[in-house]
């Protein structure tokens, strides 16, 4: 497994998760969000950066090749799909969520909801892209 393919496997799997801690907050979570409430999700995201920077440094030290042409094709793709994803999310959920284009609750959410469901959005891209990276890679062992 080149670096570029165990790079997008951690991608995957901190990202995941952290994209399904960040919308059982945000969607499912039965308290009121407060400073306090808040406060806790931006302690996780300052625990994700910390556990992403250091998967990158671990993972860019190792010996290697770091990216050869098929990991560059690769990457184009998977960051096409990733775009497009991400347009999807941010243009398709406000109606899941209330049936409107423009939802009537975003307007009486508070801003750090607002904050966190755009970073959850940036998640679900970054986690989309990590996936396409990776199948890519397993169909060319293949």
């Amino acid at each position: 497994m080149n670096k570029h393919e165990q790079a997008a496997w951690w991608r995957l799997g901190l990202g995941m998760a952290f994209l399904a801690y960040l919308c059982w907050q945000l969607f499912s979570s039965e308290q009121m969000f407060g400073e306090e409430g808040w406060d806790g999700i931006r302690g996780m995201l300052n625990v994700f950066v910390a556990l992403f920077l250091l998967m990158h440094g671990i993972v860019r030290r190792r010996k290697g090749i770091e990216e050869d042409e098929r990991d560059r094709v690769i990457s184009g793709v998977a960051a096409r799909n990733a775009l497009f994803a991400l347009i999807v999310i941010v243009l398709v959920s406000p109606m899941i969520m209330s049936g409107t284009a423009v939802p009537e609750g975003a307007i009486t959410r508070e801003a750090d909801w607002l904050t966190f469901y755009t970073i959850a959005c940036a998640m679900f891209a970054m986690s989309f892209e990590a996936a396409v990276t990776v199948f890519h890679h397993w169909r060319d062992r293949r």
